[in-house]
């Protein structure tokens, strides 16, 4: 039903969506750090942008749990942790 629609999407958003720009920000907070090595900052760069596609992820399923659509939630998240899986390897 919409109204639990919108609560998944509410605890998506305060608990996945919120870590993952926590993983983000301290990310950053290391490509920042003087000391921290050319070959190291490449690969958080990487790591930067794999966050930043799986935050819009999670953003975009947010929005669709707050609206109507056709596709089951179910099948949706699969295709989401499939991407996000691929992304990150």
């Amino acid at each position: 039903t919409q109204p639990e629609r919108i609560k998944l999407a509410q605890e998506l958003h305060d608990g996945i969506a919120q870590d993952l720009v926590a993983l983000s920000y301290a990310l950053d907070l290391l490509l920042a750090q003087a000391d921290t090595p050319a070959s190291t900052r490449v690969e958080l760069r990487k790591l930067i942008f794999s966050v930043s596609a799986m935050i819009k992820k999670v953003r975009e399923e947010v929005f669709a749990l707050r609206t109507t659509r056709s596709e089951s939630f179910e099948s949706s998240l699969r295709s989401l942790l499939a991407e996000s899986q691929s992304t990150v390897e």
